[in-house]
């Protein structure tokens, strides 16, 4: 059973989800639902893939506009990485 908190945390990420765009503004390879592997700006490479949730529309950081699940999914990342 999930608790108030858990169902909470699960409405906003539903919420952030409703509110991407289902394609990209930009070009780009990737389209949501593509699994993805990712490298940190410090050359740290995370194994497990994951899932393209959605892009950006406007983006005070206009070379991250990809969206991915992950434990900081309202962070966009970079196509390169």
């Amino acid at each position: 059973m999930l608790t108030q908190y858990q169902i909470n945390k699960e409405n906003e990420y539903q919420q952030f989800k409703s509110e991407l765009l289902t394609e990209s503004t930009l070009p780009c390879d990737f389209k949501v639902g593509d699994f993805v592997t990712f490298t940190n700006e410090y050359g740290v490479f995370f194994r497990k893939p994951k899932k393209v949730i959605g892009f950006a529309g406007q983006c005070d950081l206009p070379d991250r506009f990809i969206f991915t699940e992950s434990d900081a999914y309202w962070f966009p990342k970079k196509p390169d990485q």
